[in-house]
Parts: C-alpha cells; sequence; structure tokens
C-alpha cells in the first residue's frame, strides 16, 4: 500500500485575499494568482518545458499556447509554481502536446 501526504480539498487560492495584499505587494505575481483562483481554474498544471524535452521540441511562446487552448474552449492560465512556465488547464495531454507540436 503506498501511503501519501495530506489531501487538500479545499480552495487553493483565495481571490480575496490575493486583492487585499494587492499588487504592489505581490508584483508580477498579481495577475498570475487572481487567474489561477478563478473559480474553474484546474488544480493540476502541465509544466510546458518538460513536455516540449519530452517531445524533443522547442517550447513555444507561453503565451501563443494559451491562445490556442483558449481558442478550443478550455480554460488555461500561467501557474507560479515552478520557475519554468507551466500551464494550469483542464485540455487532455494528448491536446496540449499536439498544440505544443504545432
Amino acid at each position: 500500500m503506498l501511503i501519501s501526504g495530506v489531501f487538500w480539498a479545499k480552495e487553493l487560492h483565495d481571490e480575496r485575499f490575493i486583492k487585499e495584499v494587492g499588487k504592489d505587494v505581490l508584483g508580477k505575481l498579481y495577475e498570475i494568482l487572481l487567474e489561477e483562483a478563478k473559480p474553474d481554474a484546474p488544480i493540476f498544471y502541465y509544466n510546458i518545458h518538460k513536455r516540449c524535452k519530452k517531445l524533443k521540441i522547442t517550447p513555444p511562446e507561453i503565451d501563443k499556447v494559451i491562445g490556442e487552448i483558449e481558442s478550443k474552449g478550455y480554460f488555461a492560465c500561467r501557474t507560479h509554481f515552478e520557475k519554468d512556465p507551466c500551464i494550469k488547464t483542464n485540455i487532455s495531454l494528448k491536446e496540449l502536446e499536439a498544440i505544443l507540436k504545432s
């Protein structure tokens, strides 16, 4: 049996708190955190550089990838979880990889 740590079942982000702290304190993270706080934002994300490395391709511009995902009707936003560009999205891995390859 594999045992893991605590499972968090509540919201990961609090939009009200982010707005209270404000842009002056959060700087560049402010807009990213507000996007992540949207109710329809998925809790999982993809590291774009790791995906591209696995596919043996050069990573495309992150805003272009987000735009392509959104044009297909999916949610997409940047996330602050890692140093490399990461995207929170509800698109399938197969569809994401197709966008990255295009």
